[in-house]
């Protein structure tokens, strides 16, 4: 009996980590329509990134590239409608499919006079030109410079700001709030990790592209930097930073102390 009682959780846990992975909450807490479509975007378009890069080796295109338009609606209920999807490739179709298919509802938006507003937002991808930037953004850059002194800041989705020093302090506060809002505090219970305060050093670049590549994590327990690096990947794409006005990658770092259950 206690052998099953402890693989129900188990169970439990894991799935409660899965629904996290794909979590909203980051675009979920925009305080206006505007940036939490262009988060919605952002966030969608790393999830079909994923999914293409899983599935490439069953991909077969007729041509040398294919286009994919997507058009999406959030409906009253906060579930994700595709209202549009034009793409040929019978593989691409069925991954756009998955990924919206698997996105958790979200809270609907109100304005202020508590009219439901609803989110919309289109995304144009070529494959495999899409992927193969994102691959070489994560492997081969022309620069590396810190976050601190990239002289134009990466802007994280739904940041507005006029000086670069606030759109730095607009970027560390989502990354923050998405990794504490995405990690699973109860994964010390799960590996049998001690409660309590654990540190996490996390570093990360955000490329040329504006993807996050390059995940590393320090922790005393390998199980809590997998879900460091799990967290960090579910990050949405940015608009990259530039150095000389060229696009650069930045290196990102951030200590965390996370208080396990």
């Amino acid at each position: 009996m206690r052998t099953f009682f402890l693989l129900f959780l188990l169970f439990f846990f894991q799935a409660y980590s899965f629904g996290q992975q794909i979590s909203l909450e980051a675009c979920n807490s925009k305080s206006n329509i505007a940036a939490r479509n262009i988060c919605l975007k952002s966030y969608v378009e790393n999830l079909l990134l994923i999914e293409f890069e899983k599935r490439k080796n069953s991909i077969t295109l007729e041509n040398e590239s294919e286009n994919i338009i997507l058009e999406v609606l959030v409906d009253q209920a906060g579930g994700f409608n595709i209202m549009r999807l034009e793409v040929d490739n019978i593989g691409l179709y069925m991954a756009v499919k998955e990924v919206i298919k698997n996105l958790r509802p979200i809270s609907s938006y109100k304005n202020k006079n508590g009219v439901i507003l609803y989110d919309s937002f289109t995304i144009a991808m070529n494959y495999p030109d899409v992927v193969k930037k994102n691959r070489q953004g994560s492997t081969s850059v022309k620069k590396h410079i810190s976050f601190q002194n990239v002289q134009k800041s990466p802007v994280f989705p739904g940041c507005y700001a006029t000086a670069n020093s606030e759109f730095k302090k607009c970027l560390s506060k989502n990354v923050e709030e998405h990794i504490m809002n995405n990690f699973n505090l109860f994964v010390g219970m799960i590996h049998g990790i001690p409660s309590g305060n654990q540190r996490i050093n996390i570093q990360f670049e955000i490329n040329e592209y504006g993807y996050i590549s390059n995940i590393k994590a320090k922790a005393n327990y390998k199980k809590l930097e997998e879900e460091a690096i799990r967290v960090i990947k579910a990050l949405p794409r940015m608009t990259p930073a530039k150095q000389d006005n060229e696009p650069v990658a930045v290196v990102f770092y951030l200590p965390m102390i996370f208080k396990l259950r």
